[in-house]
């Protein structure tokens, strides 16, 4: 059985549900299914992206995130840059446990007059409670860079939890959630959303 954990996928409620960093609004002219779509600006100093925390994930469950993706062109936005796609599965402690899914989207493959669609696999290796799916569009090389996204999907295969692997001959490597700010001393204004704590 399937299940689709993402809340306001399509973001019909604006941007709630949803951590954003850099310049990220919500279309109201251009959408792939309902009203609306997050649109993502980046600059050559900036990147733009998109990131939820979804829990209760079972280790050994097959997990697909997939997207809809349109370039967008206007007065303020000439220019396309690369996304990156990613689901990073976290544990108790809030480590991320690689591998996760990584999706590298080069901006001269986005259409401009049709929706792209793209989908990646993983499965849920042991110890993972959560995954955090993230939408990032990359600094262009110059000018500026637009990106529409909808349909934001994590879709679930629940089954049966898989067994602890026998204990490692040395301590596994984590590594920190890119694009989410955990220590107090940062000052990262442009970050909005609920707070999730990542372990240094």
């Amino acid at each position: 059985m399937s299940r689709q954990i993402l809340q306001n996928r399509g973001f019909e409620n604006e941007l709630a549900s949803y951590v954003t960093q850099g310049k990220v609004t919500i279309n109201t002219d251009i959408a792939y299914s309902g009203m609306k779509s997050a649109q993502l600006l980046s600059t050559p100093l900036s990147t733009a992206e998109i990131a939820q925390v979804v829990f209760l994930i079972l280790p050994g469950a097959q997990v697909r995130l997939s997207f809809f993706a349109k370039r967008f062109v206007g007065e303020n936005a000439t220019n396309i840059s690369n996304i990156r796609a990613e689901v990073n599965f976290v544990n108790a402690f809030g480590v991320v446990i690689p591998p996760g899914i990584v999706m590298a989207i080069r901006g001269c493959d986005i259409s401009e007059n049709a929706w792209n669609y793209y989908e990646g696999y993983a499965e849920a290796p042991f110890g993972t409670l959560a995954a955090l799916a993230v939408i990032r569009l990359e600094p262009p090389t110059s000018g500026t860079s637009s990106l529409l996204v909808d349909d934001l999907a994590l879709v679930v295969e629940v089954g049966a939890p898989v067994p602890p692997p026998p204990p490692p001959s040395a301590s596994p490597i984590y590594h920190e959630i890119p694009g989410i700010f955990t220590d107090a001393s940062v000052n990262n204004s442009d970050a909005v959303g609920p707070a999730f704590s990542i372990q240094q």
